[in-house]
């Protein structure tokens, strides 16, 4: 699925202001490792959505985060 998601994530935080709290969208979120990792890191709502990974896969993997909430 390309690159290190989390390089590249960290990549495009170092220049991005995200505050806790903040919503952020993730389009193409594959298994959904870029949208935990910014919640946990950053405290932020994330929205994921990825077309070729089924929306329950991701959501266990999210609840797995304990980011259920």
């Amino acid at each position: 699925m390309g690159p290190n998601v989390i390089w590249l994530t960290e990549a495009l935080t170092g220049v991005m202001t995200l505050e806790p709290g903040m919503r952020v969208t993730n389009m193409g979120c594959c298994k959904a490792i870029s949208s935990i990792f910014l919640a946990k890191e950053f405290g932020v709502e994330v929205w994921a959505a990825d077309f070729w990974v089924k929306p329950t896969e991701n959501w266990e993997r999210i609840r797995e985060a304990d980011l259920d909430g």
